[in-house]
């Protein structure tokens, strides 16, 4: 990614900062060039998706206070903001850096029935099996436990798999659609909501924190 420009007039919702977001463009997904405007914050590096999700965690508090939490790929920006609220925190990764714990989403070592709450963002979707990836999840929550799950979607209906990790794409196996992945859900959760910007905040609100990209996005919320 390269091509930063500051952006003003914005306030990120997780960090406080008013100096700006960056446009970025982006040169090599499917050899397209493509310009994601407001991107980035300038001072915490949020994305779309994390302001987005920290926005629906703020109006839904009790999914974290006091909760025992994995949350997998932890994204630093909002990770140590969930630390503080939670009872317990564990973050994961198939590729760790020293605050992440080693594991495999396909195959988790927490007991059955055992986590309040998981937040999965961008990963499914360079999962080699992710139906094995999805009944792990369902497997490890509590009964009234809840799953937050985003992939990068851009409104497509339908999924795309690939036999091998798509260089073209950021290597991922599957270029999901949200019917697809609704339907999915539905075999390992028996409640599966997706949840738009514009479904909790107002235009203003999604201006401000630059959150228009997700507006074709969403948070994949599941109970079981």
């Amino acid at each position: 990614m390269q091509n930063h420009e500051l952006l003003m007039n914005n306030i990120c919702n997780i960090c406080g900062n008013k100096e700006g977001f960056v446009d970025t463009k982006i040169f090599y997904r499917l050899d397209e060039n493509i310009t994601r405007h407001k991107m980035y914050c300038s001072v915490c590096y949020s994305q779309e998706r994390h302001r987005f999700i920290w926005e629906y965690l703020k109006l839904n508090e009790d999914i974290l206070n006091k909760k025992i939490i994995i949350h997998c790929s932890s994204e630093e920006c909002i990770e140590w903001r969930i630390r503080k609220l939670a009872k317990a925190y564990f973050p994961i990764d198939l590729n760790p850096v020293s605050r992440q714990t080693k594991m495999d989403i396909q195959k988790m070592i927490f007991p059955s029935d055992s986590i309040d709450t998981f937040i999965c963002s961008h990963v499914l979707e360079h999962v080699p099996d992710d139906n094995k990836a999805i009944k792990e999840i369902s497997r490890i929550l509590k009964k009234d436990g809840t799953a937050l799950l985003l992939i990068p979607i851009n409104g497509r209906e339908h999924t795309t798999e690939f036999l091998t990790p798509n260089e073209k794409d950021f290597d991922h196996m599957r270029d999901y659609g949200y019917i697809d992945f609704m339907d999915k859900l539905k075999l390992y959760f028996t409640s599966v909501k997706r949840i738009l910007p514009q479904d909790i905040l107002n235009k203003e609100l999604i201006e401000t924190y630059s959150l228009s990209y997700e507006m074709n996005q969403g948070i994949f919320e599941c109970k079981k």
